[in-house]
């Protein structure tokens, strides 16, 4: 009698063990596959898929012990940790659009886009201010406006040729901008009331080679200013940085290279106003021919404890 009590035991705790895994595992292909939706910018199917996986976890609640109890809160804890982790970064993440509603998007925005970047260039906030949604009026106050505005140096030209959605099928504008300073990727985002609710800028750095012939590290330089000869000295405890270099265009087209940075541990160091003219090539705001090569001389301030680092183009 009691070897059958105890089977029938046995037999019970197996069957719910076995049911309790099969819905375990169900409940983890729908978080997962919850995930992928997110990840594909997809938030009602991830949310339906969420949705079912937290029923299945529900089941295991009501079928299982204490054990089982304790597991299936802590792994439905860690799902919707997860869940919600990729669903915020899915907001930030776009999907690719055929090339036909690429061109339909962008020649939709246009108006937006020239109004956004001719007021930049005119120094216009009010004009600026025009397609922006409350919010990014608020980030974008009048010194910041004027601080993006002298960041860029006049505007030479801008190319939005690329477009995407983001998600919720949010129009997302991505044009390139040539300026006096620098070069930059412009990432702009739409709401459906054709507002502006994020601007994402980041510089693109040309595709060159720059190789260093040599290096000095000099405490005072003889430059020229205003036709006249001085000694130039740099900031208390500074020193200046002189390199002769080549550069070369990698690129098959015209390539703009705005101004050169010496990037060291902790800092990041300009080169000496152009105003001084020192007794070298000084390399500044160059235009390179596909394949080209220029050589020159860079003059960077900075201290000696951060004078090992790397040239990079701007």
């Amino acid at each position: 009698m009691k070897k059958e009590v105890k089977k029938e035991l046995e037999n019970s705790f197996l069957k719910r063990f076995f049911i309790i895994t099969c819905f375990f595992i169900l409940a983890t292909i729908f978080f997962i596959t919850s995930v992928v939706f997110f990840s594909k910018t997809s938030l009602l199917y991830g949310f339906i898929f969420f949705l079912f996986g937290v029923m299945f976890n529900i089941f295991i609640f009501i079928k299982g012990g204490k054990i089982a109890i304790i597991f299936g809160s802590f792994f439905l804890a860690l799902w919707i940790i997860i869940i919600l982790i990729s669903a915020i970064i899915s907001l930030g993440l776009t999907k690719e659009i055929s090339p036909e509603e690429q061109k339909a998007m962008i020649e939709d925005k246009k108006g937006i886009t020239d109004n956004l970047f001719n007021s930049i260039d005119a120094g216009n906030y009010e004009g600026f201010l025009k397609n922006l949604d409350d919010k990014m009026k608020e980030r974008y106050d009048k010194l910041a406006f004027l601080d993006r505005k002298n960041g860029m140096g006049k505007i030479i030209s801008w190319d939005c040729s690329k477009a995407k959605r983001a998600t919720g099928g949010f129009p997302v504008v991505i044009c390139e901008v040539e300026s006096e300073n620098k070069k930059t990727s412009w990432d702009i985002r739409f709401d459906n009331a054709e507002k502006i609710w994020l601007l994402s800028i980041s510089e693109i750095l040309p595709n060159v080679t720059i190789e260093v012939k040599t290096k000095k590290v000099e405490k005072s330089i003889t430059v020229s200013q205003e036709g006249k000869s001085v000694q130039l000295n740099p900031p208390e405890e500074g020193i200046f940085l002189v390199f002769d270099i080549s550069i070369k265009n990698n690129e098959e087209k015209i390539l703009r290279v705005h101004d050169f940075k010496f990037i060291s541990k902790n800092y990041n160091f300009g080169q000496i106003s152009s105003e001084y003219k020192p007794n070298c090539n000084l390399l500044s705001k160059l235009e390179f021919k596909p394949g080209e090569t220029k050589s020159g001389c860079l003059v960077f301030v900075g201290f000696e404890e951060y004078s090992e680092g790397e040239i990079v183009a701007i």
